[in-house]
């Protein structure tokens, strides 16, 4: 199956059982919002999992998979998947899953071993700071062009 650049809206939950290609163009958008889980089928090998692929110059960075159901999105196991997923809930990555892109979740329980927080939890919790500490970390946040995911920032300066 193949899909255009644009807006793709359910209600339900959608399994992905087969690979999927996103064809268009490197400033081409897609967005999918997704009322209930999302869950890409499991293979028995890498050679034969379940793909999110892209093609014509489309970039991971323009796919944005809204997720909100119960569960949340889970990638299944040696399925390839591309995109950024916004979950209300959790993502899990199951064995040899490949996730080319970024995995956000709102709530503090999670599969994975590092929090996957969007950004601005950690700007409403820096207002606990000393005031020194929070325009210190304003002026990063600012001055980076694409700042990284919370995850991979340093917590130390947070904890003096």
């Amino acid at each position: 199956m193949t899909l255009a650049p644009g807006l793709y809206k359910w209600s339900s939950n959608v399994t992905i059982p087969t690979s999927v290609t996103l064809s268009g163009g490197a400033d081409d958008v897609w967005v999918f919002q997704i009322g209930g889980n999302l869950n890409i089928a499991s293979a028995g090998s890498v050679a034969s999992g379940i793909k999110v692929l892209l093609a014509g110059g489309a970039k991971a960075s323009n796919v944005f998979w809204q997720v909100g159901g119960v569960t949340g999105a889970t990638l299944g196991t040696y399925s390839t998947f591309n995109g950024t997923i916004l979950s209300a809930k959790q993502i899990i990555m199951q064995t040899g899953a490949v996730l080319n892109g970024r995995p956000w979740h709102r709530l503090k329980s999670r599969s994975m071993p590092t929090p996957l927080r969007p950004l601005a939890h950690h700007l409403q919790s820096r207002r606990k700071r000393p005031s020194s500490l929070r325009h210190q970390h304003s002026r990063l946040i600012l001055l980076r062009k694409n700042p990284p995911p919370p995850a991979l920032m340093s917590t130390r300066a947070w904890r003096r």
